[in-house]
C-alpha cells in the first residue's frame, strides 16, 4: 500500500475521514498529506479555532515530527501517528534471486473457501411454507370467505 500523496481530511462533516462532532470544530477543520518522501504536513483550512502542532497555531502548512502533539480547535487531541497508513516493509531483493519451486497441493486437499465450515441451524422462525402448509393454516379463513361470496351471490340473484 502507497502512502504518497495521501490526504487525511479533519472535521466535523461526516464526509472526512477523522470526523470529530464538536461544536468547535469546522465542517472542514484541517488537512494531513503525506508527500512522496513520506513527510506529513498539517494544513489548516482557516478554521475558526485553529489547528495546534505542539501548543504553536498552525498558520501555513507545518511539516510534523514523530511526537508531535496535534491539536484542532485548541482542546482536541489527533492521534496523527496512528490514523496514517503504516509504511510497507521493504524487504531487500537478492541480486541472484533464487527461485524455488512452488509445493504442489496433494491429490485430494481442500482449498479454503470462504462459506461456514459449521452446518447453518434450522431457524426455527423462518419455515419454509408450501402450498399444503397454507391450506392447512389457511383453510378456515378461505371457508368462511366462501361462504361469504356465496351469500351475496344468492342475496344479488334474489334482489336483482
Amino acid at each position: 500500500m502507497s502512502i504518497k500523496g495521501k490526504v487525511i481530511k479533519i472535521g466535523r462533516a461526516e464526509d472526512n475521514h477523522i470526523v470529530c462532532a464538536h461544536q468547535t470544530v469546522n465542517k472542514y477543520h484541517a488537512e494531513l498529506f503525506v508527500d512522496a518522501d513520506g513527510n506529513v504536513f498539517l494544513t489548516d483550512l482557516s478554521s475558526m479555532n485553529g489547528s495546534f502542532v505542539n501548543g504553536k497555531r498552525a498558520n501555513e502548512p507545518v511539516l510534523l515530527k514523530e511526537g508531535d502533539v496535534l491539536k484542532i480547535a485548541g482542546n482536541i487531541t489527533i492521534d496523527w501517528q496512528r490514523v496514517l497508513p503504516k509504511k510497507p516493509s521493504v524487504e531487500p531483493v537478492p541480486e541472484n534471486p533464487v527461485t524455488q519451486p512452488r509445493p504442489k497441493e496433494p491429490v485430494g486437499s481442500t482449498k479454503p473457501s470462504f462459506e461456514s465450515e459449521k452446518p447453518l441451524k434450522p431457524n426455527s422462525s423462518k419455515k419454509k411454507f408450501s402450498a399444503s402448509d397454507f391450506i392447512k393454516n389457511y383453510w378456515d379463513v378461505f371457508v368462511i370467505y366462501a361462504a361469504v361470496v356465496m351469500m351475496i351471490l344468492i342475496i344479488r340473484s334474489y334482489t336483482g
